[in-house]
């Protein structure tokens, strides 16, 4: 028979190894977070640039003929997820989750979670001039995320829970690039912008 106090020092031992296991999990998914938010940030860059050259004429070849671009490269889902959606409509199911809409479509399923932030992100407020809402900041989505979820979020758990919301929206056939972010800027669904009187206007 196994001695108490030896028991007792194998349980200790286990629970100090989950400890280190959980910060290092908690550090390695902070780290991902932080390179996926790099790479939307690197596409955002390269996909404007690439609008910008696809407004410049051609260069000309010897003989004045144009060079012929070599390779079509087709409309990219974020630059569809910039014109926006008009509406979002909600089906709260208790505190399991939400089935949510958009203009109309297909009803998809969201976690709890997911529906929280979605509600956030697609806040009302008035946008920066581009037609769809108003940003929000990191820290503030972070803050009420946490309200509403009646916990602490971090940093790296706002990166993968934003991470996650894209992630179900895109398995459901949805843009998961409605779901914006933007260096200096914050997060933001992209939900168009309509003044309060256009608001009275329509019902």
């Amino acid at each position: 028979m196994v001695p108490v106090g030896m028991v007792s020092v194998q349980a200790t031992g286990l629970m100090e190894r989950l400890r280190e296991f959980g910060k290092r999990l908690s550090a390695l998914s902070g780290r991902i977070g932080k390179i996926e938010e790099q790479a939307y940030v690197l596409e955002a860059d390269f996909l404007q640039l690439l609008s910008e050259l696809e407004g410049r004429p051609l260069p000309e070849l010897p003989g004045g003929k144009r060079r012929a671009p070599r390779v079509r490269i087709p409309d990219p889902l974020e630059f569809r997820a910039d014109k926006g959606v008009a509406g979002i409509e909600w089906k709260h199911d208790g505190v399991t989750g939400a089935q949510v809409r958009f203009d109309g479509g297909d009803w998809i399923y969201l976690k709890s979670s997911q529906a929280d932030l979605l509600a956030i992100l697609a806040e009302v407020s008035p946008g920066d001039g581009d037609g769809l809402i108003g940003w929000k900041g990191f820290e503030n989505v972070r803050k009420l995320l946490g309200r509403l979820q009646g916990t602490t979020v971090r940093p790296g758990a706002l990166r993968q829970a934003i991470h996650m919301l894209r992630q179900a929206l895109f398995a459901q056939g949805e843009n998961p690039h409605l779901v914006q972010m933007a260096r200096r800027k914050g997060y933001r669904f992209a939900l168009r912008w309509k003044p309060p009187d256009s608001f009275a206007a329509g019902g």
